[in-house]
């Protein structure tokens, strides 16, 4: 780094302005026009429910990255999301041909992107849930879902939606791994993400539960308590470490 430090503080300033045009004629036009899809991602990471037609209106985009022969990571992460989304939305509709031709689409850019940006957990994990989706479990979906927790171990909106597909699947998970997946629930716990938690709880994650509520021992007693009270609304009783929930009065038993 010093070295080129060093060389640009040689180059002419006239040197440098060339060089800065050139960047911008060749990476400017397309980097702004695919920051276009910056806001449609993060609704859709943020749960918003989009039209199918705001979605649509993007696919020339996503068309041309697809096709582009250099490599726009953010782009491309983007343009995985908004696939994905739309590969849920057919499996919503019950459209098998639909499934089909978006998981397709879906499938390419997210192994095209992971080319340019193999470091980004939300990948690895988009295609941990893609190929089990479309080919069911095999030991490829476990160096997949591996790669997605070394890389984000404790990164909420991945986890948000990755701790559900990888509780589905945890008994087939090697011992680190299964390790990963709990402490992944403990941090969602304890970061305030109760109605998520409780929902893996409850489902599929029931068959442990004992395991994931060993887990929130020094979780904050605000959230455990919260989580208790979710769980017991939804007509289920647990006992959760370092936390004593009142006892039900008669009236309030069904």
């Amino acid at each position: 780094m010093r070295m080129l430090l060093s060389w640009l503080a040689l180059l002419p300033l006239w040197g440098i302005g060339v060089i800065a045009l050139l960047w911008a004629g060749e990476f400017g036009p397309r980097f702004w026009t695919y920051a276009s899809l910056d806001g449609v991602a993060s609704r859709i990471v943020r749960g918003d429910d989009l039209s199918v037609e705001l979605l649509e209106d993007t696919l020339p985009l996503l068309d041309a990255i697809a096709k582009a022969d250099r490599c726009f990571p953010k782009a491309m992460h983007n343009a995985a999301i908004i696939r994905g989304r739309m590969v849920q939305i057919a499996v919503d509709n019950s459209d098998p041909e639909q499934v089909r031709q978006s998981a397709g689409a879906a499938n390419a850019m997210i192994r095209k992107s992971l080319s340019c940006a193999p470091s980004d957990p939300f990948l690895w994990f988009a295609l941990f849930w893609l190929e089990g989706m479309q080919h069911g479990f095999s030991d490829e979906l476990v160096g997949y879902l591996s790669k997605s927790y070394d890389l984000g171990p404790y990164e909420g909106w991945i986890g948000l939606r990755r701790n559900k597909y990888a509780l589905i699947v945890y008994p087939l998970l090697p011992p680190a791994l299964q390790d990963s997946v709990v402490k992944e629930f403990a941090a969602l716990v304890n970061s305030g993400f109760i109605g998520v938690s409780a929902a893996n709880l409850m489902g599929a994650g029931w068959p442990i539960h004992d395991t994931l509520l060993a887990a929130l021992a020094n979780v904050s007693p605000k959230y455990k308590r919260q989580l208790g009270n979710d769980l017991r609304r939804a007509g289920v009783e647990v006992d959760i470490p370092g936390l004593t929930m009142p006892e039900l009065r008669p009236w309030q038993v069904d």
